[in-house]
């Protein structure tokens, strides 16, 4: 079973609060706002306070931003909208343009020798590259963010690289160096008293602990993180905490703990329209029923992971799904 890591995209995700009242605000002034500067400020603020609540608004807003910001030839402001939109369609698992925003935010970084912009880009780049599962070029793009971070004196961002290139470490099961790079992030973002990377340096070192099987000790450092949480319940984080949390309840057989945070895990990337999460859930909770000797269900929940992995090419979870098919289809003699 997969655990999921914590990786940072360009600190767009540390901003959250998306109380329906503070968006009726927002919208307001931008209906008023006559200065394009401002009105762009306002769009971003927008797209990230309804991003885990109406994607498709989200990125409207988004779209809106860039159009201002190349209307009145702001550089700046057009890399952060096409980062943010990069952002937005990873989120919604629209890779293809997820990369081509990311890729078109590197060359105008590029270009105009913006060296902070052009490191985000790399990291946004490199988390993409994460989630389809091309680790070695998701390292070389956060090692290439990392000597920018290092070279331009930028603490945190420094400390969501060595974040990323420990998440990849992990994901290529080389525990030690994961721990290593997940270690110094941890004390910059100490250093720096930002709770948000801490928490998510702790869970990613929870996750190194259960790959190596160390559940109890993973569990204990997980709920330490939990405790930490200051998202609201749809957010990426939660699910990523509910999940992880769920495969090490489940590892300890505690499974009543195990099936609720499956559960909550499932709603939140139901919501979000995250299929990619929502394959693998089913794969998890495939895994659970199979465990506690539910056979029919585990099969129905194969059965959608497979379903998910085929509709949308998610080769990983056609293949677990195969494999949950399989064993039980043993139990079953069928």
């Amino acid at each position: 079973m997969r655990f999921s890591l914590i990786l940072v995209l360009s600190l767009f995700l540390f901003q959250w609060g998306n109380a329906q009242s503070v968006i009726d605000s927002l919208e307001l002034r931008l209906e008023f706002e006559q200065k394009p500067s401002e009105k762009i400020k306002l769009l971003k603020s927008l797209s990230l306070k309804l991003r885990f609540q109406d994607i498709k608004k989200s990125i409207s807003y988004a779209q809106e931003a860039l159009q201002i910001a190349t209307e009145i030839d702001d550089k700046l402001s057009i890399i952060n909208s096409k980062l943010l939109l990069s952002d937005l369609f990873w989120t919604k698992t629209d890779y293809k343009q997820a990369i081509n925003f990311a890729n078109e935010a590197e060359e105008l970084s590029e270009k105009n020798d913006d060296q902070k912009s052009l490191a985000r880009a790399y990291i946004m780049m490199g988390v993409i590259n994460a989630r389809i599962t091309d680790y070695d070029k998701a390292s070389e793009y956060f090692f290439k963010s990392l000597k920018i971070f290092q070279d331009i004196d930028e603490r945190k961002y420094e400390g969501v690289a060595l974040n990323n290139i420990g998440g990849v470490f992990l994901k290529q099961k080389k525990y030690d160096k994961a721990t290593e790079y997940l270690s110094k992030a941890l004390e910059i973002a100490i250093e720096l008293d930002d709770l948000e990377s801490r928490k998510n340096n702790l869970t990613n070192l929870a996750t190194v602990l259960s790959g190596m099987g160390k559940y109890e000790q993973a569990r204990k450092l997980m709920e330490k993180a939990f405790r930490l949480q200051k998202d609201d319940e749809t957010s990426t984080w939660y699910g990523l905490n509910c999940l992880n949390l769920a495969i090490v309840n489940r590892k300890l057989k505690n499974y009543d703990t195990a099936l609720v945070l499956f559960q909550k895990a499932l709603r939140v990337f139901v919501n979000l329209e995250d299929e990619n999460y929502v394959a693998s859930i089913y794969n998890s909770l495939a895994e659970y029923y199979y465990e506690t000797g539910d056979y029919e269900e585990s099969i129905s929940f194969a059965t959608k992971a497979m379903e998910e992995g085929r509709k949308y090419g998610f080769q990983r979870e056609i293949m677990e799904a195969a494999e949950n098919l399989h064993k039980n289809y043993i139990k079953l003699n069928k």
